[in-house]
């Protein structure tokens, strides 16, 4: 056999080694490592305007970070670290991350720096809280760190950033002056839907309830120092550092949203969603007599207001993929009255992110009994094929799919979709205003003529995730797993 030929096998054994070992080599790292972790750490620091993370760990760590798991479009540019070796970890880092934290404030002069601990600073055990203590006196700013996985049962991510804000820089300063009737609006810092509670700003100063901050956008260092001089939190899910800031700094919450048996109290948004929040900061305050007539006030021009999009979609069919009790599909059906035919469940994404067949179960009759709620009858459609799908959608008559993609798919089969994920990211807010806007963006789906895409629907789809190509659906897998690591990183930040 000549040389040539022998090259051409061995780059060929080479090559399959390479196709075999990657996938692997990346899930073992990602289980090991728990890397959504510095996601959601990274997505929290970026969340404050004059602070810079400090990544605790070798340049592999740091470069990989960048990547954002929760929103893959926005790369983290800005991923400075100690570059630790070999010789570090058996050694220790502390000189490393004392002279990395004076230097990077010489370099980018930031208000705050946050230093956050990768897999080998973990198993290193650095004094932390020595390190950072010292650097302090060499440097302008604040500095903090995140405690990554010194402390067993500690959250991990964007929890454990928030966690060290109030216990490293709050609770240091504590007591705080109270701002009577005040209240703090609070977002997810992860660039998605940051205006969630602006409609609801100017109904609280007419209830004359005072903002006092309003996070994260535009959230700079001093704003987090005036965080404890309210008397109420609004979040949009409860969290272990809105818990601690109720419990040390003495500032109760109000979570807008959760999940539960019951759609009315769980649901914020629509006119009826908002009026009951808004109901609820007011009794917080003790101000509910004389916020009552302004709420009902703003109630009542908005459903004046929604009355003609109501008759324009007013018996209209649709479809929802994938849950009618949290989000644009619950409105629909209760403020402007369309017709719920039919609900699609599709149990492989939920299953891959580790839920058990028992909770999606149970997920599911909590979903029907809300719909059965409502007065809606909707045939329940699981895990049937896309051709299956759609045929039960001509059958029931649906006009428009409310989905989370795809309406290639469905344009195709001559029904119209609207991508209610992308407008709950996006667009939705709690507030009067949003539900109109709602309306306007169905009311435009629906006249907007049926698109053809030949191109794409010439790609094989995957049967479980008909959105993407058997391929991208296994790549997505591992992304996720690499998203969650072993812990459940990316549901738990």
């Amino acid at each position: 056999m000549n040389t040539k030929e022998n090259k051409r096998r061995l780059n060929m054994r080479r090559q399959v080694r390479a196709r075999i070992y990657q996938p692997v080599a990346m899930l073992v790292h990602a289980i090991a490592s728990m890397p959504a972790k510095n996601a959601g750490a990274l997505m929290a620091v970026n969340g404050i305007k004059d602070a810079v993370p400090l990544i605790h760990g070798p340049p592999g760590c740091a470069n990989l970070r960048q990547m954002n798991s929760f929103n893959v479009s926005n790369p983290v540019r800005l991923v400075p670290c100690t570059n630790l070796s070999e010789i570090d970890v058996v050694l220790g880092g502390e000189n490393k991350l004392y002279r990395s934290i004076i230097d990077l404030y010489h370099r980018l002069h930031p208000a705050l720096i946050v230093v956050i601990p990768t897999c080998p600073s973990d198993m290193m055990g650095d004094d932390f809280g020595g390190i950072v203590e010292k650097a302090k006196k060499e440097v302008g700013c604040e500095v903090i760190y995140s405690t990554g996985e010194s402390i067993p049962g500690r959250p991990i991510g964007y929890h454990d950033v928030m966690c060290s804000v109030v216990e490293q820089l709050l609770l240091p300063k504590a007591p705080f002056p109270k701002t009577k009737k005040s209240v703090n609006l609070l977002n997810f810092p992860i660039d998605v839907n940051k205006t969630q509670f602006m409609d609801l700003i100017p109904i609280l100063n007419e209830m004359g309830v005072k903002v006092n901050k309003i996070g994260f956008y535009n959230t700079h260092l001093t704003d987090l120092y005036e965080l404890p001089k309210a008397e109420l939190n609004i979040v949009d899910f409860p969290s272990p550092w809105i818990e601690k800031m109720k419990d040390q700094l003495g500032v109760d919450y109000l979570a807008a949203s959760s999940f539960g048996s019951d759609p009315d109290s769980g649901n914020p948004f629509g006119i009826e969603g908002a009026a009951r929040i808004l109901l609820e900061i007011a009794e917080r305050l003790g101000i509910k007599e004389s916020a009552e007539r302004v709420i009902e006030k703003k109630k009542e021009e908005a459903m004046e207001t929604c009355g003609d999009l109501r008759e324009k979609l007013r018996g209209i069919r649709i479809a929802v993929l994938d849950g009618f009790s949290f989000g644009p599909a619950i409105t629909l059906v209760t403020e402007f009255r369309m017709r719920l035919e039919a609900i699609s469940y599709r149990s492989f994404f939920m299953r891959s992110h580790g839920m058990s067949d028992n909770a999606y179960n149970q997920l599911i009759e909590m979903d029907i009994e809300a719909t059965r709620r409502y007065g809606c009858e909707p045939k329940v459609l699981r895990d049937l094929t896309p051709e299956q799908e759609l045929e039960v959608f001509k059958d029931r008559g649906v006009q428009l799919i409310v989905c989370n993609g795809g309406i290639a798919r469905y344009n195709e089969a001559g029904i119209r979709g609207f991508n209610g994920v992308n407008f709950f990211m996006q667009s939705m807010s709690i507030g009067f205003d949003s539900t109109m806007i709602l309306a306007e963006s169905v009311i435009e789906a629906l006249n907007t003529p049926i698109k053809k895409y030949p191109l794409v629907n010439m790609i094989g789809k995957d049967v479980q995730e008909p959105n993407l190509i058997p391929h991208w659906k296994k790549l997505g897998v591992i992304w996720r797993t690499i998203a969650e690591g072993g812990d459940g990183g990316c549901l738990y930040g």
